[in-house]
Parts: structure tokens; C-alpha cells; sequence
């Protein structure tokens, strides 16, 4: 669902947030945009996103996973940085 409370917690942190609902979009937005990471909720099953998965470093959300739990993620995977998530 768009807009997530996800991806705003996620912005209220900091980071630039970008939303997709269709795997076309996230492909569309991965070559217009500057992705640093593409974050899928755990109830986003298609197998189109393999190809993005094998493209761009992704975070898959597990079921009941938190901002809390993505904001980790990220600042594991990108301690500093201001990110632009999709």
C-alpha cells in the first residue's frame, strides 16, 4: 500500500523515500533515480522483483518487521549516510 507507514517513519529518520506498488515502477524509478537500496515488504510476493533483487542491493522484510527493524538495517548496512530508499 502506498503511501506505507514505512516509508514515512522512514523519511521522518531521515532518509529519501521513494514508493512503488508494481514492479515497473520500482525498475522505472531504479534507472531515473539515484537508488542506494530497495527495501520489499514481507507481503510483496512477484517473481519479476528476482531481477531487481539481482540488480540493486535489496532488504526483505520479514513478516511483522518494524521501521525500527529497517531503520537497523540500514544503518548497519550505511552508517552515516543519507539514503535514497525504494
Amino acid at each position: 500500500m502506498a503511501p506505507s507507514k514505512l516509508g514515512a517513519d522512514l523519511e521522518a529518520a531521515g532518509y529519501q523515500v521513494f514508493e512503488a506498488i508494481e514492479i515497473s515502477e520500482v525498475m522505472y524509478l531504479c534507472e531515473h533515480k539515484q537508488i542506494d537500496v530497495v527495501v520489499i515488504g514481507a507481503d510483496f510476493e512477484d517473481q519479476g522483483m528476482i531481477e531487481v533483487q539481482l540488480r540493486r542491493l535489496t532488504i526483505k522484510l520479514k513478516p511483522g518487521s518494524t521501521a525500527k527493524d529497517a531503520l537497523w538495517e540500514l544503518s548497519n548496512l550505511f552508517p552515516g549516510a543519507q539514503l535514497r530508499v525504494q
